[in-house]
């Protein structure tokens, strides 16, 4: 939530007019469901003049002025947001301090518009979404609203059916496995006398059903066709029933842990990542299971052409490594108390991914282009340069502490070995190989890596910073370089040996300096 807060450009307002925290945190959900209902309900608008934008787009020239202006302010926004600055000044100076740094960001992103799609393509878009923009304000404003009271409603209204029945469902889950189990109902405590926990508001799962709802209709609206109506609206109650029924577990999973006697690791790890493993094994479920379910599949006759065709999706092969990275860093950071002992996990998954999907990739030459490892040098001080404000402990330096000789030479090892080979294949195979082209096309293979559109380029290098969190922003110009690396020969291997020289240049950085917390 933080990092959407920064992305909007309000922190440093929010902390100036002093607004406590939760209502930081509740503006930036607000921010959140607004661009969530526009891009939803958008879309379907948008890609009615897809066609048009396009080749209006393609026949302006590109505006090297524009773009220009948008670095300008964006030294001007980086410079205004240094808290050093921040913190020694006050009064009048600050409050034009934060200004200068409001319009300094405005100001960035409509240059940086305009530069890639010209004005006249705004105004199309504007024209034809004008409406939205009221519904989603409306939307945000709900939740702005609602979000900083809603956990104290659920906790203080006396409305405490969630948490029964979780505190049912859960004493239930560990009768067999915990026979002298301890659970008090007024109070919502169950566990052990070595370990208990108090299932509270936010730990009867309504959060989890709020989310995997608003998946679901999500995805039920993107694949109207796909499905049989009014049939398919049992994936709601469903996908609820089962999101609920998967807390409990994960609730019980926590309890053994802790009574087990890794209590750091109960609450640290496995409490904040379980959830999140549940949440993505439903909505996999959901976008992978139901589709093949014959009672709910809308009645459609397919072609051989087709069936041939749905035997064999490429987005797969472009998209699993970088999934099963993101899977196993789940399991990984669940086990672990603040330390991930089994980071190598994901070099493992990833590996055999991609040994399997090799010909899929069409990779003959891997001699890297000078402009590619110039590339990856110039991400590797650009983020260095963006590297400022304080560095919170992530644990490394004590998890390796605590390590036998040959536990941290081996750590050390696969770490290294997944920065430089199956992280930066799977990253730009999943942003540059697919969602760069996707955009572009939903025939993506099609796609040739020298041909690209503008905002495609704009928009994968935006969602891959915002995978960096705090360092969105030097993620998101790593991005554009690795793509222009891609796209001055073609070839997706001079992206991969830019990122592979980045990360092979930090990890040399944080071993010889000890700067752990750039890992």
């Amino acid at each position: 939530m933080r990092v959407l807060t920064l992305l909007l450009g309000l922190e440093a307002l929010l902390i100036f007019v002093h607004i406590r925290d939760y209502y930081r945190d509740s503006i930036a959900r607000a921010g959140l469901a607004f661009l969530s209902f526009f891009v939803i309900a958008g879309y379907p608008r948008v890609r009615v003049q897809i066609q048009s934008i396009r080749a209006a787009t393609a026949i302006a020239p590109f505006s090297g002025r524009y773009l220009a202006l948008h670095f300008c302010s964006m030294l001007v926004f980086l410079i205004a947001a240094e808290p050093r600055l921040i913190n020694g000044i006050s009064g009048l100076l600050f409050i034009f301090l934060i200004a200068v740094w409001c319009l300094a960001g405005v100001s960035a992103t409509i240059f940086a518009g305009i530069a890639f799609m010209p004005a006249p393509v705004w105004l199309v878009l504007i024209r034809i979404t004008w409406n939205l923009w009221l519904y989603a304000l409306i939307a945000a404003g709900a939740v702005w609203a609602l979000a900083p009271n809603l956990w104290n409603v659920w906790d203080k209204s006396g409305w405490t059916f969630g948490m029964d029945l979780t505190f049912w469902l859960v004493r239930h889950l560990l009768r067999p496995f915990l026979p002298g189990m301890t659970a008090d109902l007024p109070t919502h405590v169950i566990g052990s006398d070595k370990f208990k926990v108090e299932i509270g508001g936010a730990c009867s799962g309504w959060e989890g059903i709020g989310l995997v709802v608003i998946f679901t209709a999500v995805w039920l609206w993107l694949s109207r066709r796909e499905y049989k109506f009014p049939v398919a609206f049992i994936l709601i109650p469903g996908s609820v029933i089962l999101i609920f029924g998967l807390n409990a577990v994960r609730i019980a999973a926590l309890i053994l842990i802790g009574h087990a006697g890794a209590q750091r690791v109960a609450i640290s790890g496995f409490h904040s990542q379980a959830g999140w493993i549940a949440f993505n094994l439903v909505a996999l479920g959901i976008s992978v299971v139901t589709p093949r379910i014959g009672w709910l599949r809308a009645e459609q006759q397919a072609s051989p052409s087709q069936e041939t065709q749905t035997e064999r999706n490429p987005a797969v092969a472009f998209l699993l490594p970088f999934a099963v990275i993101l899977a196993a860093g789940m399991i990984s950071r669940a086990t672990a108390d603040q330390f991930e002992w089994l980071y190598a996990l994901r070099f493992f998954a990833a590996a055999p991914v991609l040994w399997y999907y090799r010909s899929e990739y069409g990779i003959q030459n891997w001699i890297p282009d000078w402009f590619a490892v110039l590339a990856g040098i110039s991400v590797f001080l650009l983020w260095l340069a963006l590297d400022y404000g304080p560095h919170p402990d992530n644990g490394i330096a004590g998890g390796l502490a605590a390590l036998p000789l040959s536990g941290r030479i081996a750590w050390i090892s696969f770490r290294t070995l997944a920065a430089i080979t199956t992280v930066p294949l799977a990253e730009e195979l999943a942003f540059r190989g697919f969602l760069l082209r996707r955009i572009i096309s939903a025939e993506f293979e099609t796609v040739d890596f020298r041909r690209v559109w503008y905002p495609a380029l704009i928009g994968s290098s935006v969602v891959f910073g915002l995978m960096h969190g705090g360092r969105w922003i030097a993620g998101t110009l790593a991005g554009l370089m690795y793509a222009g690396a891609m796209l001055r020969r073609g070839r997706i291997t001079d992206g991969v040996i830019a990122h592979a020289i980045t990360n092979a240049l930090l990890a040399i950085w944080v071993l010889t300096r000890g700067s752990w917390y750039l890992w």
